[in-house]
């Protein structure tokens, strides 16, 4: 009785280990470890591009079975590859086609939006125009152009047309300015995101510190909690993706706490009422030409899994603040909020952008929501 429970549990054991073994194995097919090879980590890194038409970005992977341009089944002289001008963070002194081969090995999957046609808008020929403003969520990084907000809202509102200008990395002090609104515009949709409030200069010192310091030890594969890392992560890649795995839980708890301390800390008080004030400044001088504002939250997409939502306070204090100031507001929380999982709304696992899904989703709930 007893040698039969030995076999049982031996058969289990040795079940384990080589499901074990079988991983270990299956992942050494994949780049996870950074080497001196790969000294900028970019078998997990993303690339901006500047093409000659527009601007994009690629990824090492495809996982939504998405993106327009693989640069390993381009040949020389077809597709994305021959208008690419630069491609960002690796080195500037490399020649174009030393940075383009390199993104066919490490990050092939991209997409490229044209700037004439998002700023133009889907349907110029339309009579009436909403202006869409904001940062890159707005703009549609990791989108297809079809799929970018300004496209997906003139399906929707058949009458108007959206010109796009929003840019990647605008802020409140770096938006479009309102006052070169062109005057045949009727509205402006300014799409506002989490991180577009002011801060300090010592928070956004501490915001890039901190994320420095998270990928430094990634690079160094240390743990960025202090610590230490497993040295059996020196062999094993299981272990190694499971410490990635830790440092991403770090950075996103690392994030929801500096989000938090943007809002509701007492150091960035005067940023942040600057905030809320420049927008009630930029209605005030839509006002004056009888151009309509209306600002729209996106939420960030970090949830886990059945989980809460960690901004919604954050949310509640933005709604509050624009209602004081008589701003009109459309949260798109509501919109997600029913969703078990948000996976699907980011473009990519290390992108969290919207995907085009989430711009579907987005579309529809704005068209029951604002009448123009």
């Amino acid at each position: 009785m007893v040698a039969r429970v030995f076999s049982r549990i031996a058969v289990v054991v040795a079940g384990l280990l080589l499901g074990v073994l079988a991983i270990e194995v299956g992942l050494r097919f994949v780049g996870l470890r950074p080497d001196e090879a790969d000294p900028e980590g970019s078998y997990r890194r993303m690339h901006y591009i500047y093409t000659e038409t527009g601007l994009g970005k690629c990824y090492p992977s495809d996982p939504h079975d998405y993106l327009p341009h693989d640069l390993r089944t381009q040949p020389d002289g077809a597709g994305l590859a021959p208008i690419i001008a630069d491609v960002s963070d690796v080195p500037d002194t490399w020649e174009v086609g030393r940075k383009v081969g390199f993104l066919r090995e490490k990050a092939p999957f991209c997409n490229n939006i044209e700037l004439a046609r998002l700023n133009q808008g889907s349907h110029d020929q339309r009579q009436r125009r909403a202006l869409i403003i904001g940062d890159s969520f707005a703009f549609g990084e990791g989108l297809r152009l079809e799929d970018t907000l300004g496209f997906e809202l003139a399906e929707r509102y058949g009458d108007f047309n959206f010109p796009n200008m929003a840019w990647p990395g605008s802020s409140i002090e770096t938006l479009f300015e309102v006052t070169k609104v062109p005057r045949d515009v009727e509205a402006v949709l300014y799409f506002y995101n989490i991180n577009d409030v002011s801060r300090t200069i010592e928070l956004i010192h501490r915001r890039d510190h901190l994320h420095d310091r998270i990928r430094e030890a990634m690079m160094a594969g240390e743990d960025a909690v202090g610590t230490g890392a497993s040295p059996y992560c020196t062999y094993s890649k299981l272990c190694w993706m499971l410490q990635l795995r830790r440092w991403e839980e770090q950075r996103s708890q690392a994030t929801i706490e500096y989000y938090r301390e943007l809002y509701f800390g007492e150091e960035n008080r005067e940023p942040r009422e600057r905030t809320f004030d420049r927008i009630a400044e930029m209605k005030a001088a839509l006002a004056e030409r009888s151009i309509r504002f209306v600002v729209v939250m996106f939420p960030l997409y970090y949830k886990a899994p059945f989980g809460e939502y960690p901004f919604r306070g954050i949310h509640e204090l933005v709604a509050a603040e624009l209602a004081r100031r008589e701003v009109e507001f459309v949260d798109l929380l509501p919109a997600f909020e029913d969703y078990s999982s948000w996976y699907r709304f980011t473009v990519h696992p290390l992108d969290r952008h919207p995907s085009a899904e989430a711009i579907e989703v987005t579309a529809d709930y704005l068209a029951q929501q604002v009448s123009f």
